[in-house]
Formats: structure tokens, C-alpha cells, sequence
């Protein structure tokens, strides 16, 4: 069914693409879903068959109007970046929700600069992608559609075209099994480079393959996205002459192996086989495509004796033929496409790659390729190496020239070719966003842009890190294949001149510039301990570090092995392969950059246990030796080496003290065989063909950082108090052992019953707001039910709204009249819920906000409802006019102190929120004075918790806690810049009371929030919006109502539970929570979908097992007598939503 389900979907015409955007609303749901109920796309018409989209905010909702879907995706990717600060790439993503909604006041309109903006290169299909999942294809293709990608190739499901073509031309099912690769090598295979090897390719993979690649291209669709395919250029196995008579061109080797043949083009078999090929394309993937690729006789291809003319004549032919109005691609590298080739086509239905455009010009010296129609590209990595690289200035520049010179008319767009992708993502971001601008595009402030959303905001020492990775990581002259090598990796030799056959050691930059640029990215770390792409980003800086000093450690040990001088060979030889220890501990320190990450994805690419060790051997091979086994032919070892943990000392260190041993020995006068690395290599493969257990636990990134870079980094924060860390814990340790609060928001906005921002949604006035207040009258408020509704549910403290951003005050304040106690409720309603919620055990805690939209001193700024329509300060300055922002400080924290010593004592303090970065229109620390704010909340209650939104982040005590807002469960990390953390949630998307919200999420989405934030340490906060008379709304009621009936028999499994130690894996499928003290794990099923249970490495330590609802046992045995895993032999699912089982460890 499933099958006929995506067939069904390619068969569609591609005219159901343009208009529909329910495919970039999947997308932004599975990116970003707290943006999704505040999100809205229309149909704009096309000018000048440009697409185009347009960005505004109306009726507190981002309106993006689009030609069509891609253009509408590039419109969600502008406003993420742009506004919000957020980015998606190959190295992390940074997607976590923004505190408010930046709004865009006047319509931002982006015409498109480019008809085509493509994306990879038959190579990426290996060095990245061999094993992808579907999951990881989904990723993929989000990431192509943000960025515009409205071109993709699709090289990965070939098999099975190529099946049906062989069988339908006579060969056997062994001749074809012979003729297909293996699943890391089939980008050489299409290309007409190798045949076989890494093979045979099991049936089931074939099969999974295809059904894989139909559904990329039915999410393709959806997305705007058209794939370019394969096509039929010639290509057919060595051995053809023996199934037919048809003019067959041998085309030797490349070099250790035999390349297909080409069939010739201008042979009539060519018209047969062709029409086979296409064929059974069109049954397996679709009469819909318009794009084809294939270029017959690349990279030393053999001619002779060919009408090249009539050859590119019928290739073409063919494809019209079968798919009419199809485009042919071909890549411009060397001399690739021929002149001749291209010379009898229909050159309007032709598409070449300018593939290496960071090097070459051949669109110009070709004079447009001879009129051809053409697209500006770049390669920028070659066999996914390693390394930072990337020459911005030139991308940007070329792109402009091409467009704007003298063969504008040809040029088409712009792509990204690289043989990995897995870097250097700045690169790939511009090369594609320069599709969509008409003007030169300054380097230095696309990069300022380009900072903030990969790392959330804005930050002094990391602009200055990019400032100088600008001058010289991302500005390398000259000619080269990819980055600089790392001598690290390379092969032995006293002369080492690269890694790969292709590449260079040499460093075109400043390397100590480079590294001053490190350590000022370095100086950041505190600031940004919750970033991944940070965290990424450092490592792979730091690992540059690393590899540059290895070029000057690698000459002294050189200078010193010519001088036959022992003594400094040995210490150069020390220091040579502790660089080796220090590099493979920084890698380890992420999973991202360890040889297990990949190595896993290759057994999990794998349905079979055939699949999967056939997988895993072509994963080693690849990245190691490449394949072959001629040591005449053995140039392709470390083409796509990696620097990976794991692989940095047991295969190149390893190697490096085999070589440094032999020259001892010949220091020595002794007479020894120099060390065969060409089997010792092979034997490496061969003995790590199964995945090492992994080392536990792994480093901290801040102390290995430390150990490369000079402590100039200032890692050290500044505090405000003298509390120790001792002292904090006991100060938190009742708020993290409870876990679980409510959080309320209530106020005015509760009678417009459409979101607590409605007031800046709908750009309201003060006086249109008045009616709020003139009849807010809560008559059914009753705190006592709220507090046995929270009680019930298991909640063990909560906060409440005492003002929210509309200035309401919900207390009796002496320094306004704009309060509770002014309207017709004329009651303290703060005070009624202090009492209420106390009487039943249950701590409070105080929300209130730093802004206050009613107040008239507060000075409008970014996220105010009378925010000018420009961004110009003197439109700023000219609202402001009368407004005394002391004032208003000086009100700001006279209601603090009021809350602080009028209602005894409170427990947690919730201030919201800092937006420094506004388009230079926010407000942060200096604005609300929040080092003296937060002195006085710590004189007026010691005890008391606050939050971390009074933009103290350079302060090592500024705040308490975390506040991830809206974060999905598997965003959550474990640790948020050195602090625990309590998500906020809400249980539809608004905060505030919403009458005609429909995405309330079910009683299963909140127990994963709850239990996901505890099996990574932190609190979940769940907030209610209580209606406009004061009673929680029945669907709010029902979803506590279910809470806590999982909470009634399995608290446990929450309160006082924190992560569980390193030592113990949860199982697929489920979450883990741990009690220090009483020394049980809790293992959270989280599906139920199967008979038994694998824990992994718990042998020896499980005293006993049981469900958790009913202290019914749960039997359990070892795995086998050679391995440390117990398998758990699970019952009927138990009528519980998320079932627990109770483990009682060993003492």
C-alpha cells in the first residue's frame, strides 16, 4: 500500500506544485513548530516569471505570500534568519523557539536572482550520504528547501533502473550483480568510472533503495523542488559486446578499475537501450521529471572514433524522446562538456555546470560555453576531507559578474557541487542565497547576519572571530582542491607534500591570525553553552589549531631526523603524536566527530545482517584506502580521509609510530623493512569492521579547549553575590527534586481570548484596550479549585502572572491604578492565590514582567504595539518624545520590592524578558538595571529561585535556571551554559487564554515533555490560561485531569529523579530516569510495540524488575554467555499511557 502510495504521488503533474503550501507548513512543523500558529502563506502572482515572495506581519501572524512553495520556504528561511536569528545547516541546527514573535511591519519583498539554484554532486551521494536514513533525507531536504534549492540530483536508487535494463538486454542475474556497486561507491559507477565494486548489493537493498528515493522525490514535490536524474548517455558493463553487435567503445581504466563502456550514440542499439533505460525510469520513479544528467566520455574518457556532434545529437534525442521538453546537464570541469559534443544539440535544452567556479571561469573563457545556457557553481570540498575552507569574497563576486557580464543572457543560476557537505556551511548558505540577490552582496555584513542566526544572537568576540576567519580561513587564494590537509592524517614519509593525491598542506592564510581569531571564538564559550552549533563550531576551529601546529612540529622533526640528531627527533616525535591524543579527545568530545557516529548510521542504513556488515565494509574501505587492491594503482588512499575520535589514534597515530619506529631503527644503524602501510591499511578495515564500544565518560570540550588555547580565552565569568556552589544546590535542591509546575497567565487578555500579545499583534492602542479593564470582572475565580486542580495533576509548585507585557497588574501596586483592585473584581487576586495555592502545600513563585505596554514611560522600542513602521531611530525618537525611561525603572523595580515583601515568601521569581538585539530597538540588562534588580530580589528573599531572562549571561550567578520556551522533547539538552533548566510549555500554542485554538496537544505529547525534561535533569513548567471569569477552560481541566492520573501511580518516576549515569543506555524507544538516592532507574516505554526488551551492558547489575503502576514483576534474563546485556520479556501492554518499569540496582 505504501508503495502505491508514493508511485501515486510521482505521477502527479508537476502543476500541483505551484500555489500549494501544505508541504513548507509540514516543514516548518517539523523545524519549527512554535512558529507554526503564527504562521500563514499565500499565493502572490509571479512578475517576469521571477519567483518571488514577500514577508509582513498581520493580525500577529507572519504572512509569507509566494510564487509557489520553494519561494515560499526561502520566505520562512529569510524571516528564521533574518528576524529571528535562527539557521539550519549540516554541522547543527539553532531552531529553538525566540522569546517573542519579531514583527515585520512594512511587506519585504525578494525577487529571485536566479532561474535554477542546484544542489550536489554525484560524489556527495557517497562521502555523506551512502547511509542515510529516511529521517536523515527529511533533514536534507528542509535544509535544501530553506535555502532555495529548486534543483536537487538524485543518484541513489540507480540499482533498480539498471536491474530491469540488464535483465531486458540478456544478462544474467550474476552479470548484473557484478555490474552494480556497493552502497558507498555508486556515484563512480553512474559516472562511468568503476563498475562493481563494494558489491554485490543485496535485492532487499535495491529494493529499499528505490522505495527511499520515491519518497524523496514525492517530498520533493512538495517542496518545489525538481530532481535531476540520471540519464542514459552510453554507459553500459565492460562485457556488452558479448549480449550485442552495436558499435561498443572500451574505455580502459580509471585507474585500478575497469571502467564500463560506452555504447556508442550514433550506433542504432543506442535508440533501444535508451529507451529501455528511460523506461523503466518513467515506471519507477515518475513521468514528471525534466531533468537528466550524464556526461559520456568525462575524465579521460575514450573517443575514438566517434562522431562526437551526432553522439550529443542522439543523447539528447533520446532523452526529448521519452520525457519531451527534457533539460541535459552536464558538468563543465576541465574540458568536460566537448565543444564537439555539444555542437549539433538543441542548445536551449541544455544545462551546463560551471562545477568549479571558486577556481575556474570556463563560462567565460568559453564564451558562455559556446551560448549555452549555464549556472555558476562551486565544489569547495573534495572527498568529504576535512578542513575550513571557502573563498566568500570570490563566490559573491563571480556570481554578480556573470549575471552582469557579457554573457548574462546564459547564465541561469547559481549550485553547490561538493563532493561532502558535512562543512564548512557558510559556504553553501551564500552560494545559494546569492540566488536570490539582484546586488552585489557585501561579504562582511552578510557574515555579521549570517553569525547571529547560526548562533542565536549577537556577540562581540565571535564577530570578531568571523571578521578574522574572514580575512583568512574563508579568504585562502590560489588554486586548491578543498581546504588545506592536516599532516596528521597522512600517510608516512619523511616528504610529505599532501594527504590526498589531489590536495596540499600548505595554508594560504595567516595562521596566527587564524588562531587569534580561535581564541576570541573561545572567549565566547560561556555565553554560549547551549548552542550546538557552537559547540561544533569550536571544535572544528580548535581541531584546526591542532592541525596547523602539526606542520611546525612535523618540520622540527624532520630538521632533526637530516641532522641525526636522537634526542630531538624523539621529543619532536613525542610532541608529533600527542597532537594526535589531543585532536582525537577534542573530536570525542561531541558525537558529531566520532568514527562510532558513522559507523552506526552505516549498520542502521543496513536491513539485513548481510546489508549491514557489507555496509559497514565499504564505510571503512572508503575513508581509509578507497578500494582496490593494486599497489601500481594506489593513488586514491586518504582521498576522503576524516578526522574523526576514535580514528585519530588507532589508525593515524598508530600508522605515524610504525614509520617513527623504522627511522629509530635506522638512526640506530640498524637495517630494517620499511612498514607496508599498503596491507597494514587493509588489515585496519578488516579488524574495525564492527563498531568499538564507546568510552565513557567522554571529555569536556571546555577542558580540552583549554589545553590547546592560551587562557587569554576568558573563560572565567564575573559575579554579582558570594554564594558558593555549595550554598546553591541547598538553596534549589527542593526545586529540583519537585520537577513539575504550573505556570498561569492571566490577565486582560483573557476577554480578547486570541493570545496575550493580541495588544501587539493588533498594533492597539492604550485607548483601544480600555475596554478590557473597564469590564474585567473575574466573577468565577476561585484559586482554592486552581490549587487542588494542580495538586491533582502532581504539580509541586506554581507561578503566576502578576503583570504581564500589557502592564495589567494583577496585586494591589501603590504605583498605579491600573490593577485588580481598580476594576469591577476589586480584589487582590495575587494575594488569593498565594493563600490558596499555599493552604494546599504548594509553593509559589511570581511571574512579572520587565516590559509594560501601558505604562507611559516606557519608551517603544522593537516589540511595542506603537513601534514606528521604519526602523529609523529619528521615527524611534520622534514616538519617544516625553517618555522618561528613569521613570520607568524606578517603577519597574518599586513593583518587585512591593511583590518581595507584601506576600511573605516566594519561592520563584519569573522575569521576562531581554531583547538586546532588536534591530538595535531592545532592551537588556542596562535598560532594566538588572545587576541592581537582582541584588535586591537577593536581599528581600535569600531562599528565592529566579529565571535567566534579565540578560546576565556574563554573570557566573546572574540566574538560576534555564528557560528553554516551547522546546520540542528532543530538543532538550542536558545542560544550558552551566545551568539546570525548566522548560516552559503551553498546552496549545498560546499562553494566554485562546478560545478558537485547536492544537492542544495530547495527554501522551505532555507525559513526553515531563518525562523528557527529567531524564535531562531539568523541571517542566506547564501553563494554564484561565478564561476571562476566571475558571480554567474544560479542555485545559481534562488534560490535567490525565496527567495526573499517570502521576498518581507513577511520581516516583519524577519526583527526585535527575539523568541517569552514563553507565546506563536507554533503549530505543524509551527514556530513562534515575533517583541518586534510593539507587532505581525508572525506564519509560515510550512505545509499546514490542514482545522484549534489550538493556545493554546491565548484566550483574539489576536486582530486581517491575512495572512501576502495580509492583507487578517484570521477568528479565542474560543475553547470551559473551555479552554484559539482560533482555527484558514484556508483557501485554498495561492500561497506562506510558508505561514504567521500576529497576532496583545492585547495591
Amino acid at each position: 500500500m505504501r508503495k502505491s502510495i508514493y508511485v501515486l504521488l510521482l505521477l502527479l503533474p508537476c502543476c500541483a506544485w505551484a500555489g500549494d503550501f501544505d508541504g513548507v507548513m509540514q516543514l516548518a512543523k517539523r523545524r519549527v513548530s512554535w512558529l507554526v500558529n503564527n504562521l500563514a502563506f499565500k499565493k502572490m502572482e509571479a512578475c517576469d516569471k521571477k519567483e518571488a515572495f514577500q514577508l509582513q506581519t498581520k493580525n500577529g501572524k507572519i504572512m509569507i505570500a509566494a510564487t509557489g512553495p520553494n519561494a515560499a520556504a526561502v520566505g520562512l528561511n529569510w524571516y528564521l534568519k533574518y528576524y529571528c536569528h535562527r539557521s539550519m545547516s549540516h554541522m547543527g541546527d539553532n531552531l529553538s523557539p525566540v522569546s517573542s514573535l519579531p514583527v515585520v511591519t512594512e511587506a519585504v519583498t525578494i525577487d529571485a536572482a536566479s532561474q535554477y539554484r542546484y544542489a550536489l554532486n554525484y560524489c556527495t551521494y557517497n562521502y555523506t550520504m551512502s547511509f542515510y536514513s529516511w529521517s536523515d533525507w527529511e533533514h536534507e531536504l528542509d535544509w535544501m528547501a530553506l535555502n532555495g534549492v529548486n534543483l536537487m540530483l538524485v543518484a541513489n536508487g540507480e540499482e533498480a533502473v539498471w536491474q530491469n535494463v540488464l535483465r531486458r538486454t540478456g544478462f544474467s542475474e550474476k552479470e548484473t550483480s557484478d555490474f552494480i556497486t556497493g552502497p558507498a561507491y555508486n556515484a563512480w559507477w553512474l559516472m562511468g568510472n568503476i563498475e562493481g565494486w563494494g558489491g554485490p548489493m543485496p535485492q532487499s537493498q535495491i529494493d529499499s533503495r528505490k522505495i527511499l528515493v520515491q519518497k524523496m522525490i514525492a517530498r520533493m514535490q512538495a517542496l518545489g523542488i525538481e530532481p535531476v536524474m540520471p540519464g542514459f548517455y552510453g554507459m553500459v558493463p565492460h562485457n556488452f559486446n558479448t549480449k550485442s553487435k552495436a558499435r561498443v567503445i572500451t574505455q580502459g581504466n580509471w585507474g585500478a578499475f575497469i571502467r564500463p563502456a560506452i555504447l556508442d550514440p550514433t550506433d542504432t542499439a543506442f535508440d533501444r537501450v535508451a529507451g529501455i533505460f528511460y523506461e523503466e525510469t518513467k515506471k519507477l520513479y515518475g513521468r514528471n521529471i525534466r531533468f537528466f544528467s550524464g556526461d559520456p566520455f568525462h575524465e579521460g574518457g575514450i573517443t575514438n572514433g566517434v562522431n562526437l556532434g551526432k553522439a550529443g545529437a542522439n543523447i539528447q534525442k533520446a532523452m526529448q524522446q521519452y520525457f519531451p521538453g527534457a533539460i541535459w546537464v552536464l558538468q563543465g570541469w576541465q574540458d568536460n562538456p566537448k565543444k564537439e559534443l555539444l555542437a549539433e544539440t538543441d542548445k536551449s535544452a541544455l544545462l551546463i555546470q560551471e562545477l568549479f567556479g571558486e577556481n575556474t571561469n570556463n563560462w567565460e573563457t568559453r564564451n558562455g560555453y559556446e551560448g549555452t545556457p549555464f549556472i555558476w557553481c562551486c565544489v569547495n570540498n573534495f572527498g568529504e576531507r576535512p578542513g575550513l575552507n571557502g573563498k566568500l569574497e570570490r563566490y559573491a563576486g563571480e556570481v554578480y559578474r556573470a549575471a552582469t557580464g557579457p554573457f548574462r543572457e546564459y547564465m541561469k543560476g547559481v549550485g553547490i557541487m561538493p563532493e561532502g557537505i558535512n562543512n564548512n556551511p557558510a559556504s553553501y548558505d551564500l552560494v545559494l542565497e546569492l540566488g536570490w540577490h539582484n546586488q552585489p552582496v557585501e561579504t562582511g555584513k552578510w557574515i555579521n547576519d549570517y553569525v547571529k542566526a547560526r548562533y542565536g544572537k549577537a556577540n562581540d568576540q565571535i564577530a570578531t572571530a568571523w571578521t578574522l576567519f574572514l580575512q583568512t580561513i574563508y579568504s585562502n587564494p590560489g588554486y586548491q582542491e578543498g581546504p588545506p590537509e592536516n599532516i596528521l592524517c597522512a600517510r608516512p614519509a619523511l616528504q610529505v607534500k599532501s594527504v590526498s593525491s589531489w590536495g596540499k598542506l600548505k595554508k594560504g592564510y595567516d595562521t596566527a591570525l587564524f588562531e587569534k581569531g580561535v581564541q576570541a571564538f573561545a572567549a565566547a564559550a560561556p555565553l554560549f553553552g547551549n548552542s550546538e552549533t557552537y559547540k561544533i563550531d569550536l571544535i572544528n576551529f580548535t581541531r584546526q589549531v591542532l592541525s596547523n601546529r602539526a606542520d611546525t612540529v612535523f618540520a622540527s622533526l624532520v630538521t632533526a631526523y637530516k641532522e641525526e640528531n636522537t634526542v630531538a627527533f624523539n621529543a619532536a616525535a613525542e610532541a608529533f603524536l600527542s597532537l594526535h591524543a589531543l585532536t582525537n579527545e577534542l573530536l570525542n568530545s561531541h558525537s558529531y566527530y566520532r568514527l562510532t557516529s558513522y559507523q552506526q548510521q552505516a549498520l542502521r542504513s543496513g536491513n539485513t545482517p548481510i546489508e549491514r556488515k557489507n555496509n559497514l565494509h565499504n564505510a571503512m574501505m572508503l575513508i581509509t584506502y578507497w578500494g582496490e587492491n593494486n599497489r601500481q594503482e594506489d593513488y586514491l588512499h586518504e582521498y576522503a580521509y576524516k578526522e574523526w575520535g576514535g580514528m585519530m589514534t588507532t589508525f593515524y597515530q598508530q600508522r605515524w609510530k610504525l614509520y617513527f619506529d623504522y627511522l629509530r631503527n635506522n638512526l640506530a644503524g640498524k637495517s630494517v623493512t620499511p612498514p607496508d602501510f599498503f596491507a597494514w591499511e587493509r588489515e585496519w578495515v578488516t579488524q574495525n569492521e564492527q563498531v568499538k564500544s564507546e568510552v565513557q565518560p567522554y571529555p569536556s570540550l571546555e577542558k580540552v579547549v583549554r589545553k590547546v588555547l592560551p587562557l587569554q580565552t576568558a573563560h572565567a565569568q564575573k559575579k554579582i553575590g558570594n554564594e558558593t556552589h555549595e550554598q546553591k544546590e541547598k538553596r534549589m535542591a527542593w526545586w529540583t527534586h519537585d520537577r513539575f509546575g504550573m505556570f498561569i497567565h492571566w490577565g486582560l487578555y483573557s476577554q480578547a481570548a486570541r493570545h496575550e500579545w493580541v495588544k501587539r499583534w493588533e498594533r492597539m492602542s492604550n485607548e483601544q484596550y480600555q475596554p478590557y479593564f473597564d469590564t474585567f470582572n473575574p466573577d468565577m475565580f476561585d484559586p482554592k479549585t486552581w490549587a487542588k486542580q494542580a495538586k491533582a495533576a502532581g504539580m509541586k509548585y506554581a507561578v503566576l502572572t502578576t503583570k504581564h507585557h500589557e502592564g495589567f497588574c494583577l496585586f494591589d501596586s501603590k504605583f498605579t491604578d491600573y490593577k485588580s483592585t481598580k476594576t469591577k473584581a476589586n480584589r487582590d487576586l495575587v494575594k488569593e492565590f498565594v493563600d490558596a495555592f499555599r493552604a494546599e502545600g504548594i509553593r509559589v513563585g511570581f511571574y512579572y514582567s520587565l516590559i509594560d505596554w501601558h505604562h507611559p514611560d516606557f519608551t517603544v522600542d522593537g516589540v511595542h504595539p506603537l513601534q514606528p513602521k521604519s526602523e529609523a531611530d529619528s521615527d524611534y525618537a520622534k514616538i519617544n518624545k516625553g517618555r522618561d525611561w528613569n521613570k520607568y525603572k524606578a517603577y519597574l523595580h518599586n513593583q518587585v520590592r512591593e511583590l518581595l515583601t507584601n506576600y511573605g515568601k516566594i519561592d520563584i521569581l519569573w522575569l521576562d524578558f531581554s531583547y538586546p538585539n532588536s534591530n538595535g530597538h531592545g532592551k537588556g540588562k542596562s535598560d532594566w538595571g538588572s545587576v541592581e534588580l537582582l541584588k535586591m530580589i537577593r536581599q528581600l528573599q535569600p531562599g528565592i529561585i529566579v529565571d535567566n531572562r534579565l540578560d546576565l549571561d556574563e554573570y557566573s550567578d546572574g540566574a538560576d535556571f534555564a528557560t528553554p520556551e516551547q522546546v520540542k522533547p528532543s530538543e532538550l539538552q542536558s545542560e544550558y551554559g552551566g545551568m539546570p533548566f525548566e522548560t516552559c510549555q503551553t498546552f496549545s500554542g498560546s499562553w494566554g487564554y485562546f478560545r478558537d485554538e485547536n492544537s492542544w496537544k495530547s495527554n501522551r505529547e505532555l507525559l513526553t515533555l515531563l518525562i523528557t525534561a527529567v531524564s535531562k535533569s531539568g523541571n517542566l513548567i506547564l501553563n494554564v490560561g484561565p478564561t476571562a471569569r476566571g475558571y480554567f477552560d474544560y479542555r485545559a481541566v481534562h488534560a490535567l485531569d490525565s496527567i495526573g492520573v499517570w502521576m498518581k501511580y507513577n511520581q516516583q518516576a519524577i519526583y527526585g529523579c535527575t539523568q541517569a549515569p552514563a553507565e546506563y543506555k536507554a533503549p530505543e524507544n524509551t527514556l530513562l530516569t534515575y533517583n541518586p538516592v534510593t539507587k532505581k532507574i525508572y525506564l519509560h516505554l515510550m512505545q509499546y510495540d514490542q514482545s522484549t526488551l534489550t538493556l545493554s551492558g546491565y548484566k550483574g547489575k539489576i536486582k530486581y524488575a517491575q512495572f512501576l503502576h502495580d509492583n507487578s514483576e517484570i521477568k528479565y534474563q542474560p543475553v547470551g554467555d559473551n555479552t554484559n546485556d539482560l533482555q527484558i520479556k514484556l508483557p501485554q501492554k498495561p492500561n497506562v499511557e506510558i508505561p514504567v518499569i521500576e529497576l532496583t540496582l545492585q547495591p
